[in-house]
This record gives C-alpha cells, structure tokens and sequence, in this order.
C-alpha cells in the first residue's frame, strides 16, 4: 500500500472517530486447533460451534487524549 493511499486510510478512519470520544476494543480468546508450522494444511478437528469463549478483554482508550483509561479482562479458568 502506498503512503498516499495509507493516509488516505487514517483520514477515513479519524472522520469515522471524529464523533465519539471513547473507543472500546474487545478481544474475544477462544479454544482452538494446534498447527504446528511443520503440518501441511488439515481440516479442523475442532469445528467452530464448538468452540469455547476462554477468555475476554476490553480496553478503552480515550480518543482525545489518546490513552488507555481502563482495561478489563476475565478468563474461564482453563
């Protein structure tokens, strides 16, 4: 991507931010298949509904100040 096309990018980005003054960003762990680099491509044994929520994060950074005013984080334990 080119540099004019990259700031073309953030500037879509800050007019899409403009509005708000908080931004939350949620990170979702979930259980899944193991490939080791060395493995030729498989299907999964492990199938998406199957799947389990381990653990979850969020952040919120302050869009004015452009800090992180807080962060939360819970796992299941595994």
């Amino acid at each position: 991507m080119s540099v004019e096309a990259r700031l073309l990018h953030l500037q879509a980005i800050q007019n899409l931010l403009a509005p708000y003054r908080y931004l939350y960003c949620v990170d979702l762990e979930v259980t899944c298949d193991e490939v080791d680099e060395s493995e030729s491509p498989r299907p999964l044994a492990l199938a998406p509904d199957q799947m389990e929520t381990i653990e979850i994060g969020l952040v919120v950074i302050d869009l004015e100040l452009l800090e992180i005013v807080d962060d939360f984080s819970v796992s299941s334990g595994l």
